[in-house]
């Protein structure tokens, strides 16, 4: 309906990822269905384009896979090529493969560790993020191992890391990508789900 294609529209549009990421996974599982058809994900992925059509369109295609991943795998070479002008399109294909490992974990597990070698840093906090959509099992155990060892790899000595802040980040993702990890220390992203579960249990104080 009208209403929703309005509402549809300005929520892709959102500049915030943790809206419009959403709706990009969404329209991806639907996509064939809408105006343009699949086709428009590939045309959204043309140079003359930015990143916020390639952002949407790399999310909406890597989700896609769920449908039909020989349309997604044929077309992954033109995410990676607009990658070398917005390196961040890699974290957003990330988002949309928890929506593909429902139904083609393989797949998923492809992309995902094809975006991770293009970059670990940048995929690292997409890759908890699919854990935390798709929950705890094979599939993000292996993203994660697979992220944190580039990580370990791409890290250098000890103390080759100027920054304090960007130190401190990367040992806390590092934290919670390791499985292996027993939770000792917890990494805060588990104190923060406790706080908030707290608060949702117990109440602010």
């Amino acid at each position: 309906s009208e209403l929703v294609e309005a509402a549809w529209a300005r929520l892709l549009k959102d500049r915030e990822s943790l809206v419009w990421r959403h709706v990009a996974v969404a329209r991806g599982l639907i996509q064939r269905y809408l105006p343009g058809g699949t086709d428009a994900l590939v045309s959204e992925l043309q140079p003359e384009l930015g990143p916020t059509e390639w952002r949407r369109a790399a999310t909406a295609l890597a989700a896609h896979a769920a449908i039909d991943p020989d349309f997604t795998l044929k077309h992954l070479d033109l995410v990676f090529a607009r990658a070398e002008k917005d390196p961040g399109l890699v974290q957003a294909l990330l988002w949309g493969t928890s929506r593909a490992a429902e139904s083609e974990p393989e797949v998923a597990l492809a992309m995902g560790k094809r975006a991770i070698d293009r970059s670990a840093q940048l995929t690292s906090e997409a890759v908890l993020e699919v854990r935390r959509d798709f929950g705890v099992n094979t599939l993000t155990d292996a993203l994660c191992m697979h992220c944190l060892g580039r990580l370990r790899e791409a890290a250098g000595p000890t103390g080759a890391r100027p920054d304090e802040n960007a130190e401190v980040i990367a040992r806390e993702i590092a934290l919670d990508l390791d499985i292996s990890n027993p939770m000792d220390p917890r990494p805060l992203r588990a104190e923060l789900d406790t706080a908030l579960m707290v608060f949702v249990e117990q109440g602010a104080p």
